[in-house]
């Protein structure tokens, strides 16, 4: 383990200028005491595969905060890459609560767009409600033309029990679906007590759910490459 600094606590700010590692990128000069300086230093986390250490030293009447790093030793790590592929991608929609479905279709073609995959490889299905997805996403998915499918709706809760009923069988039917034709069914069906709660997810304060699901595809069709064949 070799050491990176040694630094005064109440000057951190020249790590930024000196250090590779990423976490100290933005760690500026402190004025916290030794103890939180180096809390918060750890808590920042590191770059992956990699782990930070620290430790205070008193010398001179001067507090020295020493941090040090090592690699991880891992054996081959394998993970997929977003960016543009080859084959098509289906997307199945759901129309009922149109104004929340839309937006996210429209975060999924957007995704899309950025990751260099053109509209000629899409293909966009509406279906009634969330409880047809997987019916339109099997035939996608056993056609052999696609190399994922997108799955978008959304759920609002209601007097009754309705909605939960609707949601466990899309969700475990659509899981079925992904491993029984061994190909990325992304899960983009928001299931929402409000619809405040909807429209928050629909590109609102905590994302796009449409948005999140297509980067789970993109990146699982380019891991499933890396990934053995099956028998």
């Amino acid at each position: 383990m070799a050491a990176l600094a040694s630094c005064h606590t109440k000057n951190l700010a020249h790590l930024a200028a000196s250090e590779p590692l990423e976490i100290f990128q933005n760690f500026g000069a402190s004025r916290e005491n030794p103890e939180n300086t180096l809390r918060r230093a750890l808590k920042i986390g590191s770059p992956r595969f990699m782990r930070v250490a620290g430790a205070l030293e008193y010398r001179g009447g001067v507090t020295v905060i020493d941090l040090y790093w090592e690699p991880f030793v891992l054996a081959n790590i394998l993970e997929g890459q977003l960016g543009p592929i080859e084959g098509r991608i289906a997307i199945v929609v759901s129309r009922y609560n149109h104004s929340i479905t839309q937006r996210l279709l429209d975060g999924a073609l957007s995704t899309l767009e950025k990751n260099k995959v053109s509209e000629e490889q899409v293909d966009v299905a509406w279906v009634p409600g969330a409880w047809e997805l997987p019916v339109a996403a099997q035939r996608f998915a056993e056609s052999d033309e696609y190399r994922a499918v997108i799955c978008l709706g959304a759920v609002i809760k209601g007097e009754t029990s309705h909605d939960e009923h609707i949601n466990r069988q899309v969700a475990e039917s659509l899981g079925q679906l992904a491993l029984d034709n061994d190909l990325p069914i992304a899960f983009g069906l928001l299931t929402c007590g409000t619809l405040e709660q909807a429209l928050n997810r629909a590109g609102g304060t905590v994302g796009n759910k449409g948005e999140e699901a297509t980067l789970a595809a993109l990146e699982m069709v380019s891991l499933l490459e890396r990934l053995p064949a099956l028998e």
